[in-house]
């Protein structure tokens, strides 16, 4: 697991935005996509940001670092993409 303590918040952004892309684009997984971008809803619903389903760049803007932090926490917990 990477070390987040030490990421940049603009690196955690890309880092946030790669895994999401990694994982729609999971080929031997069809419910990967569903999976991630439900996680992602839910999220960003508990912590009050507008959600851009259209936009994810701009609703991971929309979060505070602390919130990014914990969501890449979350994602790579998720195990979704090493499923």
């Amino acid at each position: 697991m990477k070390s987040i303590n030490k990421t940049t918040e603009y690196k955690l952004g890309n880092a946030i935005m790669e895994y999401w892309f990694k994982c729609i684009s999971k080929k031997n997984d069809r419910y990967a996509d569903g999976d991630i971008n439900e996680l992602l809803e839910e999220f960003v619903h508990d912590c009050n940001v507008s959600y851009h389903s259209d936009e994810l760049d701009r609703t991971v803007l929309n979060l505070t670092n602390s919130q990014k932090r914990k969501l890449y926490k979350m994602m790579l917990n998720s195990g979704i993409l090493e499923r």
